[in-house]
């Protein structure tokens, strides 16, 4: 059965499609196995499972209106006549609006039998998704302004994801990069043999950046190897799952502000005084664009961290500005790491298309972003808040 493919600018108020379907016992009897479902109220002799007429608005929706883009998001339904076993129904839907904005349509979706009796009656919603933008060859070549030989970096929590693409993209950069990690030994070793590969200087550093002990090691380890620190990444956060309010413990909240926001601190603390003495040096805190405009529900522990370190960057932008030392915040929006691996694929496919540049972002995305505030392109920006999510949140 080929998959029609309709878009949503082609698609008007009026637009329908239909398809007929024989009602069989074997269909009737597969669906009660298939679904579990043998109360003798839904299941009797002969007479069809609503839901299985339900299904039929699946096949509309993914096959024929709209077909290949759609993502089914919402129906509702009022069945009016049983349907039996040998009838001949025609399932049928019809486009009543459409939102420019969101790209959602509503449908009238219907069931008719072979007498032209209604026997079900809904209407569902269906974001018509865009084909995603191929990503553009890009032809720019890296400035010598972009030069950030003999400075000295470290990225918390940089094993993977945002971390090691910021990493990556800094080393390539001329930078001499610190990688911390707190478990995954193999992925930071890994990360700085790509790194020495390269030609470039690395090196793993274990430490719980929580603990103000293991900081002060850190920093003093990478100070002996390769001078003060010129460039902070605070980028470190533990994993989390959604948690309803009344589940949540204040030991689930703790756990975010430990990393997030206390691991920023000692860092911050440890790292700063060599940077006063020079009078220069670059603070970069990775938030979240969940700390700003309506955060989604049950991530409360998740979004009182990432909000309290933009409140400590703004406020630490303003004290060390004068000394030369500027803190800014990047502010990604959903990206495509580890830490939305809860994320089910339907939710990440919402987001994606509800962003104007229709996809999530790569950590390579936020990694530019990070690259241009640590060069001199970027040296009279502090205390800024720099979205990386495609125009999900415009700040």
């Amino acid at each position: 059965m080929k998959i029609l493919d309709q878009r949503f600018d082609d698609l008007a108020i009026g637009a329908e499609a239909s398809f007929e379907v024989d009602i069989s016992r074997e269909e009737v009897a597969r669906f009660a196995d298939l679904s579990g479902d043998r109360n003798p109220l839904h299941v009797r002799d002969g007479v069809s499972h609503g839901m299985l007429l339900a299904s039929y608005f699946s096949r509309l929706v993914g096959m024929y209106l709209p077909g290949r883009r759609a993502l089914y998001l919402s129906q509702d339904l009022r069945f009016i006549k049983t349907v039996n076993a040998g009838d001949r129904i025609l399932v049928k839907g019809s486009v009543i609006a459409k939102s420019q904005a969101s790209r959602i349509i509503t449908l009238k979706t219907q069931i008719y039998n072979q007498s032209n009796e209604l026997v079900v009656d809904g209407k569902g919603e269906v974001l018509v998704r865009e084909e995603t933008v191929t990503e553009k060859k890009s032809d720019f070549k890296m400035s010598s302004k972009i030069d950030l030989s003999g400075k000295v970096a470290l990225i918390t929590g940089a094993s993977r994801g945002i971390g090691a693409a910021a990493a990556r993209l800094l080393s390539q950069n001329g930078a001499r990069v610190a990688v911390n990690y707190q478990q995954d030994e193999e992925g930071a070793r890994g990360l700085i043999a790509q790194i020495e590969e390269n030609g470039k200087e690395g090196i793993a550093v274990k430490a719980d950046v929580s603990n103000p002990g293991a900081v002060e090691e850190m920093i003093q380890r990478i100070q002996k190897k390769f001078g003060a620190i010129d460039i902070l990444i605070n980028n470190a956060a533990p994993s989390f799952k959604p948690v309803s309010f009344q589940s949540l413990t204040w030991q689930e909240v703790e756990k975010q502000f430990n990393v997030v926001v206390r691991g920023a601190f000692l860092c911050a603390k440890a790292a700063v005084p060599s940077m006063m003495e020079r009078k220069n040096g670059k603070i970069i805190n990775i938030a979240s664009t969940y700390a700003f405009g309506i955060p989604p529900a049950q991530l409360t522990h998740y979004v009182v961290g990432k909000s309290a370190l933009a409140g400590f960057s703004r406020s630490l932008a303003v004290e060390l500005g004068p000394m030369g030392i500027q803190v800014n915040l990047v502010v990604p929006g959903m990206t495509e790491t580890a830490l939305i691996d809860h994320v089910p694929s339907r939710f990440r496919d919402l987001y994606a298309y509800q962003s104007p540049l229709r996809r999530l972002a790569k950590p390579e995305d936020v990694a530019k972003t990070i690259l241009f505030l640590c060069s001199d392109l970027a040296d009279f920006i502090t205390g800024a808040a720099i979205p990386v999510c495609g125009g999900y949140w415009m700040g």
